[in-house]
């Protein structure tokens, strides 16, 4: 099955990539230092969604990598959800 990448507007008009059912989010440098939670909060995914998140396998990335919700992002680095 091939995969189609499609563009969304996020709440700052900011482009993101959807590949498949995740989403990923670049941190900018206004970003940086904030918690991951923060971070989601801010592209308005709900608390309820970020909970069931945590709980799934690779359900919060940063870079890659599974991720809490208190992680200190960076400048640059890639959120997959």
């Amino acid at each position: 099955m091939q995969k189609i990448a499609v563009l969304i507007p996020c709440y700052n008009e900011e482009k993101t990539e959807k590949e498949g059912s995740g989403v990923r989010f670049s941190v900018g440098e206004e970003e940086n230092g904030m918690l991951l939670r923060t971070f989601l909060k801010r592209k308005r995914l709900s608390t309820h969604l970020v909970a069931h998140l945590k709980r799934v396998p690779d359900g919060i990335t940063v870079n890659g990598m599974p991720a809490t919700v208190r992680a200190i992002l960076r400048a640059g680095d890639e959120v997959n959800v």
